[in-house]
Formats: C-alpha cells, sequence, structure tokens
C-alpha cells in the first residue's frame, strides 16, 4: 500500500522521540524514484510500551537499479524479515515480507541543515535488529 493511499501517513511533521531500540511494527511500503536513485520507505509504529508507544516512523533504504549487494542495508533487512533465511537462487525480494512483522529497531535522530534554512529534527528506524514476530 503507497503511503499516499494509506491515510495514517497523511502529510506531517515527522516525530521526534529518544534515540535507543524500539519494537516497530511494519504497516506499509513505498517505493520511490528521486534524482538520487531507487528509495524504499517502510513506514510504521512503535509498538513497545514505552512513552512512544504509537509514534509512527519511517526507515528509508536506498534500492539498487539490478544487483544487491549482501552488505547493504536492503538485503540485511530483507534478511532479518525473512527469518535469516537467504533468497534461494533467482528468487525475488518482495517488499511484502516487510508488512505486519514487527521488528526490533534502531531509532535515530536526523537534523537537515541546508544553506537556506535549518529544518527540525525527526526521528527515523535507520536499521533492524531482528525479528520478533
Amino acid at each position: 500500500m503507497s503511503k499516499s493511499k494509506d491515510p495514517t501517513f497523511a502529510h506531517r511533521l515527522p516525530d521526534l522521540i529518544d534515540e535507543g531500540e524500539y519494537s516497530w511494527q511494519c504497516l506499509s511500503y513505498q517505493e520511490k524514484v528521486s534524482d538520487f536513485g531507487k528509495k524504499l520507505y517502510l513506514h510504521g509504529k512503535i509498538v513497545s510500551e514505552s512513552p512512544f508507544h504509537g509514534t509512527e516512523l519511517f526507515m528509508v533504504i536506498n534500492r539498487a537499479e539490478n544487483k544487491i549487494g549482501i552488505n547493504s542495508k536492503m538485503f540485511q533487512s530483507w534478511l532479518i524479515a525473512n527469518h535469516m533465511m537467504r533468497p534461494k537462487r533467482k528468487d525475488r525480494m518482495s517488499y511484502r515480507i516487510f508488512r505486519g512483522g514487527v521488528f526490533r529497531v534502531k531509532v535515530k535522530t536526523v537534523s537537515n541543515k541546508t544553506k537556506s534554512k535549518s529544518l527540525l529534527p525527526y526521528s527515523i528506524v535507520e536499521c533492524m535488529v531482528v525479528r520478533e514476530t
């Protein structure tokens, strides 16, 4: 499901939470093409018992044009989502494997500073650590 069709992720400022590890459920994904290449956006919310329960965060994964390297963020995240089972030869790495899964993730703060303006800091999912369900 794309972000534009999902009313849960309306256009608004991203949330800012403390950095650390949290349980996070992936609710949807979206692939975008920009001037910098293909990117996969995973949208979800914090499900661990914490003051930030229900906070919506996203994860950005760069996508290669053809081959995906085994040390890439895409391959490592897909491997975790697939319960550490490597894809068999010629398997397609479907994004559907992320949707609905609960993952232990590392959250980091992003502070964008451009020449013209300074944007407010916000939190994103930096990487997946392990699949919980």
